[in-house]
């Protein structure tokens, strides 16, 4: 296309050149023709200039002919100027055509400055939605997130109920899942090699699903059977959580991210999240029982969080008082404290998890 346009540019400019040529002929003839007016006047017995006049008339009827050439020829080059525009007019539609056809077929190839508004906006759209299918367990989690805050402002001010108390508890659960769980995850991930910001996604996905899991079956089973969960109730919610949280990921990524995982890995999976699930449940349950962390002021002595939170509970449940969202948030940082050693046995539990090799252990089918 550019040498094209150079090309018929170079066309276009030859008509003016020739044009001054024909000019320059012209102005030759009439000088040729007055010298000859001229020379006729002059006296024959003086000076005989016949041949001198001939040779002018020759000369004369030469730069005739050249300038009806160059005028033939002038006219010549702007028909040819024309249809060389023609053709390139014609040629310019043709592969504008052809190059939206192709960029039909193979529109990733197509540069950026050849893109209008709208193509850049949705490339914008689509890079969103890949983006969000990439990071699926970061945006799932940021919305559970956002869930549990709105559940515990939502939730004061009204009376606790049984089903009051196991959303509080998942969002309590998802929020300290959350937190702890990618932060641990990352900072596990990162110590192994890998990315900190991959750790703290899925350990923060992870943490969040089985915080939600324990964190709200716990608040609603214990006001039921009246007493602390045992260790095997404790153990099974540990383990059930993991395994919902496993399954959830992998189903995930296979469904979302279009990600290739076996049956037998999804089985390994969930089956070695159930178990260490419920080794760490039993661990942080019987720590928690024979060392208890106590905090005066936080989970230990009358007036403190603990205490605020467990008596308005029961006042609530039994008359239907309301509860204010400073008691909830007491309640929120009491269990933080109660369920420390579950949190710091999140480190040893991520360790074994990350250093996993499951591609070695389990059968391809």
């Amino acid at each position: 296309m550019a040498t094209i346009a150079l090309y018929e540019s170079k066309i276009n400019s030859m008509p003016s050149l020739i044009k001054e040529v024909k000019n320059s002929v012209g102005n030759l003839k009439s000088e040729l023709n007055s010298f000859i007016n001229k020379c006729s006047k002059i006296n024959r017995n003086i000076c005989d200039l016949d041949d001198v006049i001939s040779s002018i008339s020759s000369s004369t009827q030469t730069q005739e002919q050249k300038e009806a050439s160059l005028k033939s020829f002038s006219k010549s080059i702007e028909t040819f100027a024309d249809e060389v525009d023609k053709i390139d007019s014609n040629v310019a539609d043709m592969i504008n055509e052809s190059k939206d056809d192709f960029y039909d077929k193979y529109y990733y190839l197509k540069p950026e400055g050849e893109k209008n508004g709208w193509e850049k906006f949705c490339d914008g759209c689509d890079s969103f939605v890949d983006w969000c299918k990439e990071h699926w367990k970061f945006v799932v989690t940021v919305v559970l997130v956002i869930a549990a805050v709105i559940i515990i402002v939502a939730t004061a001010g009204a009376a606790l109920g049984p089903f009051s108390l196991l959303l509080l508890g998942a969002a309590k659960g998802i929020l300290f899942g959350a937190a702890v769980g990618g932060l641990v995850g990352g900072t596990i991930r990162e110590m192994l090699g890998g990315s900190f910001l991959e750790g703290f996604e899925d350990g923060a996905f992870a943490g969040a699903i089985s915080g939600a899991f324990t964190g709200g079956l716990t608040s609603w089973l214990e006001p039921t059977v009246g007493a602390g969960l045992s260790l095997g109730q404790t153990m099974l919610l540990g383990a059930g959580a993991d395994t919902v949280a496993s399954l959830l990921g992998d189903l995930g990524d296979i469904a979302i991210k279009g990600e290739e995982i076996s049956t037998g890995e999804v089985a390994f999976n969930a089956a070695f999240s159930f178990v260490l699930g419920g080794i760490f449940s039993a661990g942080g349950k019987w720590l928690g029982d024979n060392f208890k962390i106590e905090i005066p002021g936080i989970n230990k002595g009358n007036g403190s969080w603990l205490h605020v939170w467990k008596t308005q509970v029961a006042k609530s449940l039994r008359y239907g008082t309301s509860v204010k969202l400073k008691t909830i948030l007491k309640g929120m940082g009491a269990g933080f404290v109660e369920d420390l050693w579950g949190h710091i046995l999140e480190v040893p539990k991520s360790i074994i998890s990350e250093s996993i090799e499951y591609e070695n252990l389990i059968p391809q089918y």
